[in-house]
């Protein structure tokens, strides 16, 4: 591809011819004296053993992300389509194989995101890279793609214009959004040399189509090290860092499902500690993820530098910056730092430009991330949070980087050099200060607002003695990090070697070593007969380790996920959009859900007469909307009729008809039935329901039905209650009850009102709302001589605080008059809750699931029918 421009041809051709001479074979460990090595060299035994360790440790890398559910199925399948890659790309001619990797590369996108898909985003991508070569002034070009870039921006930003591509857009924007950036600053600089292959190469590198958040991988190091170090020396430091990566991942899941609280759970100083310290360390996710991609790269081949360095370890804003993401400070030094210093040196002097230049560059870099969260999201954040973090850090780093440019700064040596006591604990201080700092910053940029976060803070002003000790405790443990790191020996790192320099022995196979007896040891150590035999603590903390198991306030948060849009429930953490990534995008989408007019109560039910697929399963409706058998309006002679009341778990999404705990029940009844007496239960089950509607629809359908009981079906009704108002609150809808409005009136809740903000004005007056709804339903049913039975199923995850819910409610109901059916233990003999779930996704029982209920209600309703008909059999009079 030619590059016409007006610089001098001799520096490209010089630039190319470099990129493309042939080289000695860095995997045949000679001496470089020959400029072309026979490819038998590639056949030695030495050779082929060190290629066996290296697809080993891949494979362990592989095996380990499988047997732990590290990453999605897809992205196993792109390890595995890589893993067989690596071994063709190593035994190809030198020359083919930046080709071969630029196919891969396109084949694996077109087996992730599907031949058309990839098709259109090869072709967006292609008009771009074409864009940056027009035959016109370099201006010319930059404003085009500027141009082409806003097109695209609008159609992101509407993804109903090319629902196809709405997925994808995400994934098209890290592939451009910054890379673009770098290619066009190395084009114009002659930086690095140009080419179909390595642009192709560049932009659509093989792991991306998985990460929308992609490391910064900078152009001219990416052609530089491609194929320029020791082969087996550059496949070891990429499999390294997989494990790194690995680990990262494997530890944030650890803190994740142990140790991270929600805010509202925030009481102390100690939980405020808690809570800032386990946000930040959700960037583990992010260092994890940088390593796995960065390391897959290096198995072909591209020596790429390191991505993150012990940036818990930081002891000062200029050191944090040099260690957490390296390739993005490289990144804005190369495009926005330093030309801004050299521009402005030149009129204001050195201080001066260090002040304007540092300003800059933090100016960009929040306006890069609202533009990187815009391509990921589909909108700009714009919160004055994110304007005070990266303000507040630009300021800290700018009197950092002063401070060196005046009294300088102490560089790192090669050689040992004896530390003293005062220097080891000025480190530590300082180590822990800055973490310290550091999180509350982070603290203030994760939160929903700054009144939010100052009310964090102020939790701080009640920290018992106890949690002080252990703040300071755990501080203590990064700033004896810090000082054991500096004390360290200093060696080169991994793929240092130039090209056909003496590969030595011990610096392939330590690591190489290392690094297999890790893997299997961590492979052995959670297989199933291991665990077993683990006491019953350290096998469940084992075996949730190996699952996706979402920590409490995110299980939570799934629950009421599948009601997003219903309820308008749109920020979701990075475990829940992982796990949404994997979900078909039509999974919510319930075909059965008829809206009612405005100011209806409850807004929505089912659509009658209806056979669809929802959820992966058969869902039918009959001719009065209910998710079950036809039955007729009038009660049968010598019938028992049962109107359950509830909410999807009830319904039965995800579980074919039959298939319901509600329709087991009814035949185990029937089936045991020794007199007659026929049972029908009637499933007025809706999703999304709380409460309040299951008493309007009380009121409204099932009393025409005249049942005997009915049984009345929640899970968090506490919270429920005020969910459902608060929702009704957002929109402006009228509150379906006098009393009900009046307690919303109280609580000083205005319509309008955000759904969250709602919420939280609600709780304390939520329990007096249930109250009033468990005695009005009493109510109404007897005065049709019908009984309600209150029951609160469990959910199918490990909720620490799901007994003391369910006995709150309980204790509610039984206050409102209500008989309470326990079905609290449905699953308790379940180690494995998750097994329970519909999808990993989607933690509504499957059918396993479903039979457990049903064995539980069975057990608890049985004697109140059979005490029921007891009762009516004494009244009768003989005749």
């Amino acid at each position: 591809m030619a590059e016409p421009t007006s610089a001098p041809k001799s520096k490209l051709a010089a630039a190319n011819a470099a990129a493309g001479a042939v080289r000695p074979d860095a995997g045949s460990g000679g001496d470089g004296a020959a400029e072309v090595v026979d490819w038998r060299t590639g056949f030695r035994f030495e050779n082929l053993l060190r290629l066996g360790v290296i697809l080993l440790q891949f494979g362990l890398v592989i095996l380990l992300l499988r047997a732990f559910e590290i990453q999605s199925k897809m992205f196993l399948y792109l390890l595995v389509i890589s893993w067989c890659g690596f071994i063709v790309h190593h035994f190809l001619p030198r020359d083919w194989r930046l080709s071969f990797f630029v196919v891969l590369s396109l084949g694996t996108l077109g087996f992730i995101v599907g031949p058309t898909t990839a098709i259109w985003m090869v072709a967006v991508g292609s008009g771009l890279i074409g864009l940056a070569h027009l035959p016109a002034p370099y201006w010319v070009r930059v404003c085009s793609i500027i141009g082409v870039g806003a097109g695209l921006a609008l159609l992101r930003s509407r993804p109903e214009t090319l629902p196809a591509l709405a997925p994808v857009w995400p994934v098209l924007g890290s592939m451009f959004m910054f890379r673009m950036i770098i290619y066009l600053y190395d084009l114009k600089h002659r930086a690095a040399p140009v080419s179909l292959t390595r642009a192709f190469a560049y932009f659509f590198m093989l792991p991306n189509v998985l990460f929308p958040l992609f490391p910064v991988v900078d152009y001219k190091t990416f052609c530089r090290t491609h194929l320029a170090a020791d082969s087996f020396e550059t496949y070891q430091k990429g499999v390294h860092w997989m494990l790194r990566g690995f680990l990262h991942l494997l530890l944030f899941r650890l803190i994740y499902q142990n140790f991270m609280i929600d805010v509202s759970d925030v009481e102390s100083g100690g939980d405020a500690a808690l809570f800032m310290a386990t946000t930040f360390l959700r960037y583990l996710q992010v260092s994890g993820n940088f390593n796995l991609v960065v390391g897959l790269l290096c198995l072909f081949g591209f020596n790429l530098p390191e991505t993150f360095h012990k940036y818990l370890l930081a002891s000062s804003f200029t050191d944090l910056w040099r260690r957490i993401n390296i390739y993005w400070k490289d990144f804005m030094q190369k495009v926005f730092y330093n030309p801004m210093l050299f521009w402005m040196k030149r009129r204001i002097g050195d201080t001066g430009a260090l002040f304007v230049a540092a300003s800059w560059t933090f100016f960009a870099t929040w306006a890069l991330h609202e533009y990187q969260t815009f391509w990921i999201s589909g909108s700009f954040p714009g919160k004055a949070q994110d304007i005070a973090f990266w303000g507040f850090l630009g300021v800290m780093i700018l009197g950092n980087m002063y401070l060196e440019q005046r009294f300088g700064r102490k560089r790192k040596s090669l050689s040992k050099q004896k530390r003293t006591l005062g220097e080891d604990l000025s480190l530590a201080l300082r180590t822990m200060l800055m973490f310290s700092v550091f999180v509350t910053a982070w603290a203030l940029w994760s939160a929903d607002s700054i009144a939010d976060w100052l009310a964090l803070l102020a939790t701080f002003g009640n920290t018992s003695a106890f949690e002080f000790i252990a703040i300071l405790g755990s501080l203590s443990v990064l700033g004896a990090g810090a000082v054991i790191e500096a004390h360290a020996p200093r060696t080169k790192p991994l793929a240092s070697m130039r090209l056909g320099a003496p590969l030595e022995a011990m610096r392939f196979w330590r690591p190489a070593t290392l690094g297999v007896a890790g893997a299997v040891a961590l492979l052995v150590v959670v297989q199933k007969p291991v665990v077993t035999r683990l006491p019953e603590d350290l096998a469940a903390f084992g075996t949730r380790l190996t699952s996706r198991e979402l920590n409490t306030a995110d299980a939570k948060m799934l629950e009421r996920g599948y009601y997003e849009n219903l309820i308008d429930v749109t920020k979701f953490n990075p475990e829940l959009a992982e796990l949404y990534k994997e979900r078909p995008p039509d999974w919510n989408t319930n075909p059965t859900i008829r809206m009612h007019e405005e100011g209806s109560f409850p807004p929505y039910d089912l659509l009658p007469s209806m056979n669809v697929v929802y959820k992966g399963e058969e869902l039918s409706t009959n001719s009065f909307g209910l998710r079950d058998r036809e039955y007729t309006k009038t009660k049968p002679e010598g019938t028992i009729r049962i109107a359950v009341l509830g909410a999807s778990h009830t319904v039965g999404v995800g579980v074919k008809d039959h298939e319901t705990y509600e329709n087991l029940v009814e035949d185990r009844l029937n089936a045991e039935s020794t007199d007659g007496t026929r049972y029908e239960i009637m499933n007025f089950a809706v999703s999304g329901y709380g409460p309040t509607c299951r008493l309007a629809t009380l009121e409204k359908k099932v009393l025409d039905f005249a049942p005997d009981f009915i049984v009345s079906v929640g899970i968090d009704d506490v919270r429920w209650v005020a969910l459902e108002l608060s929702n009704a609150i957002s929109k402006s809808r009228p509150m379906p009850y006098e009393y009900l409005a009046a307690k919303v009136e109280e609580a000083g809740v205005e319509s309008g009102t955000e759904s969250v903000e709602a919420e939280q004005q609600l709780e304390p007056v939520r329990e007096e709302m249930l109250r009033w709804v468990y005695r009005r339903m009493n109510e109404m049913a007897s005065e049709r001589d019908a009984t309600v039975l209150q029951t609160f199923i469990p959910r199918a995850g490990d909720f620490s605080d799901e007994h003391e819910i369910l006995e709150r409610q309980a204790e509610i109901a039984a206050e409102a008059g209500l008989a309470v059916l326990d079905t609290s233990q449905a699953f308790d003999g379940h180690a494995d809750k998750q097994s329970l779930w519909i999808a990993t996704w989607d933690n509504h029982p499957n059918p396993k699931g479903h039979a457990l209920l049903a064995d539980a209600l069975y057990r608890v309703l049985k004697p109140q029918l059979e005490e029921s008909r007891a009762r009516v059999a004494r009244t009768e009079p003989p005749s």
